[in-house]
């Protein structure tokens, strides 16, 4: 009798392991399958590109957020890459901060958003964590979360203008 429930105790345990590593297989494949996007050439947002402007901090309160939002005029812009209308960003690009008129964009995973400079248009950056990031928001909301902004020390001069280099991946058939 004894031994029954030991071998019973080794199986139960050693089915809940094996279901712990099917789910935490799952789960890094999942956050893989997000970082592995493909944008084409047709992705390219030259429009939303020429917006960009670097500068040393953004807005942190609402009212000089609604100061900035008015001064970019993004609303009165469209881009041939969205049917809608751009709004005001400020975000990562690479190792700096920038304001740029852009497509909102729907944002999954607890993560920060970056701007990447090859596409123009608002990207999820995977590899840096925000713990205070909904698992799902709108890429203009992200200037609400601080967090995604506390590594960033601007180096540049404020007032430039972002240059494109466009890295495109194509995608795999």
């Amino acid at each position: 009798m004894m031994m029954s429930g030991c071998c019973d105790y080794v199986a139960t345990t050693t089915l809940l392991f094996l279901l712990f590593l099917i789910v935490l297989i799952c789960f890094v494949e999942s956050k893989n399958l997000m970082v592995k996007k493909r944008f084409t050439r047709d992705d390219i947002c030259k429009e939303t590109i020429k917006t960009g402007k670097i500068v040393q901090y953004c807005p942190e309160d609402v009212e000089s957020r609604r100061i900035r939002t008015r001064e970019r005029m993004c609303e009165d812009m469209h881009d041939s890459c969205s049917k809608d209308s751009l709004v005001y960003h400020c975000l990562r690009s690479r190792n700096k901060l920038i304001e740029v008129c852009a497509p909102r964009n729907f944002i999954t995973g607890n993560c920060c958003v970056q701007f990447n400079e090859g596409l123009g248009c608002i990207v999820e950056d995977y590899s840096v964590a925000c713990t205070e990031c909904p698992f799902h928001y709108y890429s203009n909301e992200s200037i609400t979360y601080p967090s995604c902004f506390q590594l960033i020390k601007t180096m540049a001069v404020p007032g430039s203008t972002i240059q494109s280099t466009v890295e495109v991946c194509h995608r795999s058939s």
